[in-house]
């Protein structure tokens, strides 16, 4: 729409400018709902620019304002994201696979699902009991769960179902709980068992490491640390509803972790802070907030994580690093930074591969493809350090 205006106003010598909401209102009404300039001038009350305005509009054609622009422009302006997002990725992809994932990020109704996760923790009983009471008090509910083919925890449903679930015993004591598929996929990389030392280097709201704990049955131990110490208070009555057990909180910088020399954690997961690239599905305002500015900023900030986090890792220590980030600058360049340092590990055949990078693609790292594997778009990587 901002494209509409922009190119509607250029035509009108105005002295006196109009508010951007009443455009906004204006022009959605008439492009978009097809309503008649009467009805809007009677919504908004009288305007004479707002007339002229719209009087103008009328006269506005697709096919002239989009007449010189490259294909890269027009892919911009057809699917409302910024030039920059399809900049970044030409190199690695063609114009059609940028289409492809922009519309998968742009049609939030065409996700017509949950994933939901059993939390044995919240209870005394075995996963796969648990598992069968919720299936069977769901199905006299007449609410539908499909089992995910790759974890035993994870299930589907259909969104028309999510007030039923809300209300569930199950879900308000915390057996039932919302995570995202991609979520758990990075956790599995881990493989956290019994006795395990970890580290969740950004841990925060803690809902990954709530999983990792889960999955060694609160038999290990964990540091969860976060920059923010508001977010990891949210951690702590996460972990506490959850009956979540063995998890250390820590408010610090994780590119400068307070640890002594001596110590070093067995795994490490970085799910580092990034533009969110992958993730304009569920958070479409960070569509205007991609920029070089950004982009760097971040960068900067997953070298210091991946530094510090090699740094406590021990010595044949597992590294998991990730960011809902489609971008290669957040993902590939990173890994390729440390790779004589590390020992790529494979990957399961669920990731896609990830971006080539000198016509070769990187052992032990993938990517998920919200085009693909309808989720959020994430790269991944595990590494061994050396």
């Amino acid at each position: 729409m901002n494209f509409i205006i922009k190119k509607t106003l250029r035509s009108l010598k105005s002295t006196s400018p109009l508010k951007m909401e009443l455009l906004l209102f204006s022009t959605y009404r008439f492009i978009f709902e097809k309503a008649k300039i009467h009805d809007i001038i009677l919504e908004v009350g009288q305007n004479e620019q707002l007339n002229l305005f719209l009087e103008r509009l009328v006269d506005f054609s697709w096919d002239r304002a989009l007449k010189n622009k490259t294909k890269m422009e027009v892919l911009s302006i057809n699917e409302a994201i910024p030039t920059f997002f399809i900049e970044r990725l030409i190199p690695v992809m063609s114009l059609r696979q940028i289409k492809e994932i922009i519309r998968s990020m742009n049609q939030y109704s065409s996700k017509n699902f949950l994933t939901l996760r059993v939390n044995n923790l919240a209870s005394n009983k075995p996963l796969d009991t648990l598992i069968n009471l919720i299936q069977n008090d769901f199905r006299k509910k007449k609410i539908t769960l499909q089992k995910d083919p790759e974890f035993p925890y994870l299930f589907y449903t259909q969104t028309q179902y999510k007030q039923e679930i809300l209300k569930s015993k199950w879900y308000r004591h915390n057996v039932l709980i919302f995570h995202d598929w991609a979520s758990a996929a990075i956790v599995e990389l881990l493989k956290p068992s019994e006795n395990d030392f970890i580290c969740d280097l950004c841990a925060a709201p803690g809902i990954k490491s709530s999983l990792i704990i889960q999955l060694s049955d609160n038999r290990l131990k964990i540091v969860c640390n976060d920059f923010s110490n508001s977010r990891l208070n949210f951690t702590k009555t996460l972990f506490k509803n959850m009956r979540v057990l063995g998890a250390s909180l820590l408010n610090s910088d994780g590119a400068n972790f307070p640890t002594k020399v001596n110590i070093k954690f067995d795994k490490i997961l970085i799910d580092a802070p990034c533009t969110g690239s992958g993730t304009f599905l569920s958070h479409p305002e960070l569509k205007w907030r991609q920029n070089f500015a950004f982009l760097n900023q971040n960068v900067m900030i997953q070298e210091k994580l991946i530094k510090a986090g090699l740094k406590l890792l021990k010595s044949g220590g597992i590294l998991v690093y990730s960011t809902c980030s489609v971008y290669p600058e957040e993902g590939e360049f990173q890994i390729n930074d440390i790779y004589s340092q590390v020992q790529p590990l494979v990957l399961p055949d669920y990731f896609s591969p990830s971006y080539k990078m000198d016509d070769k693609i990187l052992k032990g790292t993938g990517r998920l493809i919200p085009s693909i594997h309808n989720t959020e778009g994430f790269f991944v990587s595990k590494l061994k350090k050396k």
